[in-house]
């Protein structure tokens, strides 16, 4: 018996040969197509046991294995479904275009592709080429389908556990397979069919884009916000985010805004977020701490947790300095403060050292500096509220005076344009222009 005539009378004895009123299902091979066509329909039901319509024993296998000839070259391996249809409209169940019927008529069943490969259970490693595989060495590498209930209910004919998915199992590495890959079709929230909002999730897996020539993972839309949330829960609940990052939509449609933020849930809440980080897209300008107009490139601001702004604390001794500022001009303004509310900066700090001081309406009108090598300048008064001391901590208990120690070297040149006073053995001198030395107080 040919191949074509075996295949025609399991196909009759099965009862899987079926026709129209009024017709005969028939399978042929149209000259020259190289194909064989069943036509009439294939119709593979639970007949298939003892006293069944089909007449087939109980004992016998009610799988239909298409084999392909052991040539791996070999051109013929497909089975092939065309279809001629589009789809109709969604009202009507979304019919025609399907060529594959899954159907769940037992909520509890699941339809699964399997994918298999020869395996040694014990070692996990494929077969030896050449080696006929027992049944038990098949094993599933890959599940795909569809089902309702989850498979270990409590009580099997009072189901309660929904899936709702369609996902994809692979194997753990016990040959267990596990869900990887899931697309809801049902709302969580009731267990109902349908869905406008998908969920899609991955278990046990890593995500990873490989990109190359300009390929990127995007999360696009023009006017919506673009969240990426960190959740404790598995589904829409919003209240479970605690952490989003976000890309700003732009209500008007343009995306000219599309601002970035890292925002968080400061409570249990997930539904009230707050922004850490805003970033503005067109200036790369950045606010710290709340807000989302950033004064300047790193805008720091703090909502009433009376912590410092910026810390800045080393774990081990530096020999670089902790922070190290550079500037183009010895005038630039390395630091400025004023109080909130202040039209001018109450005090600066130039990159050559100069500090700088106002009272925040005019100009600042106080400095101290480096005058010269070793020297330190002010162009303005010098106020001392308590002592004045020169090279001594003594001030004979005194208050408001001025401590001036024993000169280390007393003074041999005439000063220019002025006079030196000076102590030598306790006493008080002075030295003038002329050369002159007095003495003001003696010791």
């Amino acid at each position: 018996m040919s191949g074509i005539s075996r295949i025609k009378d399991v196909a009759r004895r099965m009862g899987l040969v079926k026709a129209p009123p009024g017709q005969v299902a028939v399978m042929a091979v149209p000259s020259g197509s190289g194909r064989t066509y069943l036509a009439g329909g294939v119709d593979v039901t639970d007949e298939l046991t003892a006293g069944g319509s089909g007449g087939i024993s109980p004992d016998a296998v009610q799988d239909l294995t298409l084999r392909s000839v052991p040539d791996r070259m070999a051109d013929n391996s497909r089975l092939r479904i065309e279809s001629y249809q589009k789809q109709e409209d969604p009202g009507n169940n979304n019919k025609g275009g399907e060529v594959i019927w899954l159907d769940l008529v037992d909520p509890r069943a699941k339809a699964m592709i399997t994918w298999r490969l020869p395996v040694n259970p014990l070692t996990r490693e494929i077969l030896p080429l050449g080696t006929e595989p027992t049944d038990a060495q098949m094993r599933s590498i890959v599940w795909a389908g569809a089902h309702y209930y989850a498979q270990d209910q409590i009580d099997d004919e009072a189901p309660t556990d929904v899936h709702g998915h369609w996902s994809v199992e692979v194997p753990d590495e016990d040959l267990a397979l596990r869900t990887r890959f899931e697309i809801l079709y049902v709302d969580p929230a009731d267990n109902k069919i349908g869905i406008d909002n998908t969920i899609i999730r991955t278990l046990g897996a890593d995500f990873i884009v490989n990109t190359s020539g300009g390929n990127a993972m995007r999360v696009s839309s023009l006017t919506e916000n673009k969240d990426i949330a960190f959740s404790v829960f598995r589904d829409r609940n919003q209240s479970g985010r605690r952490w989003v990052l976000r890309t700003e939509g732009d209500a008007n449609g343009t995306a000219s805004d599309a601002n970035f933020a890292l925002m968080r849930a400061p409570s249990a809440d997930g539904n009230t977020l707050v922004t850490a980080l805003h970033v503005q897209r067109s200036t790369g300008r950045m606010q710290l701490g709340g807000g989302t107009s950033p004064n300047g490139t790193l805008h720091i601001t703090e909502e009433a947790n009376n912590v410092p702004l910026l810390r800045l604390e080393p774990s081990v001794s530096m020999s670089v300095p902790v922070i190290d500022l550079r500037a183009v001009g010895a005038g630039d303004r390395f630091l400025s403060v004023r109080i909130v509310g202040d039209l001018l900066d109450r005090f600066a700090l130039l990159a050559n050292g100069r500090l700088e001081w106002g009272d925040g309406t005019a100009a600042r009108d106080t400095n101290l500096y480096r005058s010269g090598e070793d020297l330190l300048g002010t162009d303005d008064s010098f106020k001392v509220k308590r002592n004045l001391l020169v090279n001594t901590a003594s001030s004979g208990s005194g208050l408001g005076v001025i401590g001036i120690a024993n000169a280390t070297t007393v003074p041999s040149i005439n000063p220019t344009a002025g006079g030196v006073l000076y102590v030598e053995g306790g006493a008080l001198k002075y030295r003038g222009s002329s050369g002159t030395i007095t003495t003001l107080a003696p010791a």
